[in-house]
This record gives structure tokens, sequence and C-alpha cells, in this order.
């Protein structure tokens, strides 16, 4: 194995989750960019997962992702007992919650300001854990 593999094969448990939570917002953004995008992508032939689904079922896809982020930092912050982080935690579940009712509530091009949104709070919660997890050391 390599330097990196035997890292990684060491990391601290909480820092997967930390990781997954960071993962499932990535995939928000993804998945409201192949929301917004199904009618196009159909039309070319294209069999994103959202084009799979159906538009009803990538909206819930959606929130299950934003619940999934919420979930991994909820357990983070428990395990770690860290303040900051449950304020990361709570910005995930609010967060999560507007912009999962928001989407459920739009389509087409109006999905564009929910891609913006959802990148935002990904990086709003990532930079609180970055300072969370900064003061663990």
């Amino acid at each position: 194995t390599t330097t990196a593999d035997r890292w990684l094969l060491h990391l601290p448990p909480e820092w997967w989750l930390v990781a997954a939570a960071i993962g499932f917002q990535a995939a928000t953004i993804i998945a409201v960019n192949n929301h917004r995008d199904i009618a196009t992508d159909a039309r070319a032939g294209k069999r994103t997962l959202a084009v799979r689904l159906g538009e009803p079922n990538a909206r819930i896809y959606y929130g299950i992702l934003h619940i999934a982020a919420a979930c991994c930092w909820w357990s983070a912050a428990f395990w770690l007992a860290l303040p900051w982080l449950t304020l990361t935690a709570w910005m995930s579940t609010l967060g999560g919650a507007v912009l999962t009712y928001g989407v459920a509530r739009t389509s087409g091009a109006g999905l564009n300001l929910y891609l913006v949104r959802s990148a935002t709070l990904e990086l709003a919660t990532g930079l609180s854990a970055a300072v969370a997890l900064g003061m663990v050391g």
C-alpha cells in the first residue's frame, strides 16, 4: 500500500462522517443541475439519473441527499462534542429543508437559483466544519 492508502486507513471515523456529509452536499448540486435539465436531456437521449427517476422522484432524491448530509453532520457533531460542528449540522438541516422545499416547487430554469444555493450551502457548511475541526487538534 502507498503512504496515502495507509493514511486513509487510519483516518478517524468521525472524519469519514464529515467527508460523507460534504459528498452528499456535492451530490445535491449535481442532482439539482440534472433535474433542471430533465426535459432537454431526455430529448437528447441522455440517461442521467434524473431522467431515469423522472421529475417527481428527482425531487425526492434531492431531499434525501440533504437528509443524509444532515444526518452525517449531526453524527459527527455528537461524536466530537464540538459546539461549532453543531452549528454546521443546524446549517445543513435548515438550509437543506429550505432548499428542498424550493426545489419541490420549481422547475426548468427556475432551478438555477437552487443550483447556486446548493453550492453556497456546501461552501458554508464546509468552511464551518473546517473551523470546527481545526479546533480539535
